[in-house]
């Protein structure tokens, strides 16, 4: 379906308007596409004359991808995306996917951060619908408390339910302050961390809350935590966190390199397996910064042993 329309008199010129309309026409007959293609280019992107649907005609902002988005829309996008944004509501499955080659970088890359006058506290993208997805790029969050990405779920009409969301390939890195990774917020489950590296953050993975319930069934895996205050600090049950590299030491009870029992010591049932710690075995305790439920599995590789280091920190 080609939405693209012309004026009476419209005179062609560089050929961006035909490949606009190639594209949408392109993008009906895509096959496991149930949802829109769009494109995001910070510096050369168009909000007014570009309608998203190809590279020559992207938007300049995230907000105006955003707006056009139907289920599973994916969002490409290359440059520095500078908002703090809201995701709408009844819109499932969108993925947001940063386009630029390459390791993640902040230099000529994808980069998502806060705005040069920020709203203290807020998250650069707040989801509340399911299925929510983030794709190697960087974000960098407000430094007074904001989230990269704020997971809110309420069981109302305003914050449904933002489960099952899927983070990969992606790194959320803190500018100073108090900066967060991932905020639970109201207690998800089924989402998936994998591939992603959390650096210089107060909280890499937090719970702000439990309201709806014990965040669970979840999986952080085959991640690098490092230079944070709190790698994951929150309550699970039913969840798995394998395979992850730690690479700074629990410096206190404070600093909770993995916490399964963070909110009000809620929690449990959890496997926290092949881990790799910066810990002697003695320091896998709540002294270090690991807290865990006693029908918790831990089994994990710490500096001072080859054997892995197995039972719930104590």
């Amino acid at each position: 379906m080609i939405l693209q329309q012309f004026v009476p008199g419209f005179r062609l010129i560089d050929g961006s308007e035909l490949n606009n309309a190639f594209a949408q026409a392109n993008a009906s007959f895509q096959p496991g596409i149930q949802g829109l293609q769009l494109f995001v280019n910070t510096v050369s992107g168009n909000d007014t004359r570009g309608n998203g649907l190809s590279w020559n005609g992207a938007f300049q902002t995230m907000a105006a991808a955003l707006a056009r988005v139907t289920d599973n829309s994916v969002i490409y996008f290359t440059g520095k995306v500078r908002e703090q944004l809201v995701a709408p509501l009844g819109i499932q499955g969108v993925s947001i996917v940063g386009a630029a080659g390459g390791m993640v970088r902040d230099d000529d890359g994808a980069k998502w951060y806060a705005p040069a006058s920020p709203v203290a506290g807020k998250a650069l993208i707040e989801i509340r619908e399911q299925g929510w997805g983030f794709y190697n790029f960087l974000m960098t969050p407000d430094n007074t408390a904001g989230a990269c990405i704020k997971a809110h779920r309420n069981e109302d009409a305003t914050y449904p339910d933002s489960s099952h969301f899927i983070c990969s390939g992606m790194r959320f890195v803190g500018g100073g302050g108090t900066p967060k990774g991932i905020d639970d917020v109201g207690g998800n489950h089924h989402y998936l961390v994998t591939g992603c590296e959390f650096q210089s953050l107060t909280f890499g993975i937090t719970c702000g809350s439990t309201s709806i319930a014990v965040p669970l069934r979840n999986r952080i895996q085959d991640s690098i935590f490092l230079l944070n205050t709190n790698d994951i600090a929150t309550s699970l049950s039913y969840s798995i966190i394998q395979r992850n590299q730690f690479l700074t030491a629990g410096s206190g009870a404070t600093n909770k390199v993995v916490s399964t029992t963070y909110n009000a010591a809620q929690g449990g049932n959890n496997h926290i397996t092949l881990n790799v710690f910066s810990n002697t075995e003695a320091q896998i305790a709540p002294g270090s910064g690991f807290t865990g439920a006693a029908s918790d599995l831990w089994s994990n590789y710490v500096n001072d042993q080859a054997a892995l280091a197995i039972g719930q920190p104590a």
